[in-house]
């Protein structure tokens, strides 16, 4: 909303006039005086309004920044009340956490004013911060540089227009500021305006030099780029008064943490620790490793002072695992532990923006994109019924075999709950089963306050026991073994009793024993599943090891067994080819073409090609990316699709 208004003081004199710029945004300038009262009045919809300012501190200190007066300078303006006169200030200029500037100031005469050069600092938004003389921030204010050192781009089509399914081919063409051509990487996307709502303003400079270092929602990004005039640079100084409070945490900041939390990653590395008695690091210890894949390998290495271990430069296999051991001087395995430095993924969190239904006020080309995509889901089904008859619905059968047998020998009111598969233990290879099971089972946990059979009433216990909520997990067979055998030396008797051996108070204390060593020995990547079964009255853990041992496991010394991650090959986007005319399938894709890999040669040219879909529309083409000097580009075109009457 655009308005305007005036500043008043008690006796209603006008001391200051404001009105917005762009968006409801606006800046004034109020010298205050103590002890005065001031008042904003404006109209909204024809109605006055007032609003009380606060009233001005008789203490402190300003900082005022002047980045608009001059192209080339910033003038930055520090004053301070009587009891603040002080040496020992400082003033920071940052940029993403990285400080650009450092000056100590001296305001024992109630002001300063520097003057900065606008070369010294790199484009998009620097964060001003001062300090007192006890390194407290005190005043903080953001202003925006540009140098305009971007990437000019020029799309250009082979023709005017397009017919339906026809081959199209683009030109880009990539100029620095003094038009010489210019290699970079560009994204390129190509979508139907008939379904897709080009109404979004952001693009990749509006998002890296403003949107990032920004909170909140900016609307319409791109116009505080379109041009060099003194109202647009006034307009993104207005933002940076209004969304520019970052509160940087000052105590994180000041940390000098020089070791990055994730490295980067330099090829095929296996990197890992040995240590010994009281877990301290071996030395000059010989590390084996055997390859288990597809390429058979045997490499060697030693360890540091530190008992780190590395292995470089190993070929990329797809899914393989390395036999890890240590050797003594005489070549035999020795004692030891084995850590591997497993890949820990970044935990991004998932950035969602709240919106109305899509149904609520949706405007046509939502509503057209939504009915050719149900359009199209009905063709392709018609289409694949005429080649393999009446399509059933997919049924998914799991572990009925197993499940059966659990019936028949161990648990015969066994009902399945849920499975942990192999591809979701191999994300967590390094996790023990007991971490594990704590993170995927809600309400694991160890208690002495269960019900010994199916109808009895819950009691309490002389001993603890592994529990899922309050019911007991009674069977935990590994390898389809029972872990009593492995505690006792007795097979459990429920399917006769109806009641486990481990609610019982002779036995019940060493299977939890058993269970318990065995939950902290086994890791995750020594699993190949997991299934949870729940009965009438009791929890069923059912565990398949790698090792297929059972319940009798013990770690095997010196010796590590680490599998990778697969490598993933990126899948690239279908883009159909119609060399021959086909009527027969109907083409209403939203997305035309995209890739996020076009990169201009040394001429600054780059060549893409793609086929039109089956209706008549408009298609917007956006071009953005950067170049190895830090310069962003974006430029958007369109084309034009007609019937084949039309292009007569």
């Amino acid at each position: 909303m655009e308005f305007s208004g005036k500043i008043v003081n008690r006796k209603a004199e006008v001391v200051a006039e404001f009105s917005t710029t762009n968006k409801g945004m606006g800046s004034f300038y109020l010298l205050p005086q103590s002890g005065e009262v001031y008042t904003a009045t404006f109209k909204i919809n024809g109605k006055e309004q007032s609003v009380q300012l606060p009233s001005a501190k008789e203490q402190g200190t300003t900082l005022r920044i002047d980045a608009l007066s001059k192209p080339d300078s910033i003038y930055v303006y520090l004053k301070a009340s009587e009891e603040k006169r002080l040496e020992g200030y400082q003033l920071l200029a940052q940029k993403s956490n990285e400080t650009i500037v450092s000056a100590p100031i001296n305001l024992k005469n109630g002001i300063s004013v520097l003057k900065l050069a606008k070369q010294v600092f790199p484009d998009g938004i620097i964060h001003f911060t001062l300090f007192s003389p006890q390194q407290q921030p005190i005043n903080e204010r953001q202003v925006f540089i540009n140098h305009n050192q971007t990437i000019k781009l020029e799309i250009k089509a082979d023709k005017n227009n397009y017919q339906l399914k026809d081959s199209a081919s683009i030109e880009i063409t990539a100029t620095n500021e003094q038009g010489q051509p210019l290699s970079g990487t560009f994204a390129v996307t190509i979508t139907d305006d008939g379904q897709v709502n080009q109404d979004v303003k952001e693009n990749i400079i509006s998002y890296f030099l403003a949107e990032s270092d920004l909170k909140g929602n900016i609307e319409d990004a791109s116009f505080y780029f379109k041009d060099k005039e003194p109202s647009t640079l006034l307009a993104m100084d207005n933002l940076l008064l209004t969304q520019g409070w970052v509160g940087y945490k000052w105590n994180e900041i000041m940390l000098q943490n020089s070791t990055p939390t994730f490295k980067p990653e330099k090829g095929n590395i296996v990197t890992g620790k040995v240590t010994g008695l009281f877990n301290k690091p071996v030395k000059n210890i010989t590390v084996n490793m055997l390859s288990l894949g597809k390429e058979i390998f045997v490499i060697d290495t030693l360890t540091n002072d530190n008992g780190v271990f590395s292995f470089n430069d190993l070929p990329l296999t797809d899914s393989i695992a390395y036999n890890i051991k240590i050797k003594n001087e005489k070549g035999k395995t020795a004692t030891g532990n084995i850590m591997v430095d497993e890949f820990k993924r970044a935990t991004l969190p998932l950035q969602f923006t709240p919106i109305k239904p899509w149904y609520v006020n949706t405007d046509s080309t939502i509503l057209n994109y939504f009915k050719l995509a149900e359009n199209q889901i009905k063709i392709k089904d018609q289409q694949e019924m005429v080649r393999t008859g009446t399509l059933l619905n997919e049924v998914v059968i799991k572990g009925q075999l197993r499940k059966k047998e659990i019936v028949s020998k161990d648990a015969w009111d066994a009902s399945f709950v849920m499975t942990i598969n192999e591809e979701e233990l191999k994300k967590m290879p390094q996790k023990m089963l007991r971490d594990l099971l704590k993170e995927k089972i809600p309400n694991f946990n160890i208690g002495n306050y269960w019900a010994d059979m199916c109808g009895v009433k819950p009691s309490l216990h002389a001993f603890s026991s592994f529990r899922i909520g309050g019911s007991l997990i009674s069977h935990v067979l590994i390898d389809k073994v029972n872990t009593h055998l492995a505690a006792s030396g007795t097979q459990d008797n429920y399917q006769q009793s109806g009641i486990s051996l481990t609610a019982d108070k002779e036995y019940g204390p060493m299977v939890y024993q058993t269970n318990n060593y065995i939950f902290n020995a086994l890791s995750a990547s020594e699993i190949i599943n997991i299934t949870f079964y729940k009965g009438c009255n009791y929890y069923f853990l059912d565990i398949t090891t790698r090792g297929g041992k059972g319940p009798w496991i013990a770690p095997t010394p010196g010796r590590y067994i680490y599998r990778p991650l697969p490598i993933y090959i990126a899948k690239e986007f279908y883009s159909p080819k119609y060399a021959v005319k086909d009527n027969s399938v109907q083409d209403y894709r939203s997305t035309i073409f995209w890739d996020a890999n076009v990169v201009t040669d040394e001429n600054g040219k780059a060549k893409i090609s793609f086929y039109t879909a089956d209706k008549p529309s408009t298609y917007t083409i956006k071009v953005e990316g950067t170049d190895l000097f830090g310069r962003f580009g974006y430029q958007g075109s369109r084309l034009k699709i007609v019937s084949k009457a039309e292009s007569k």
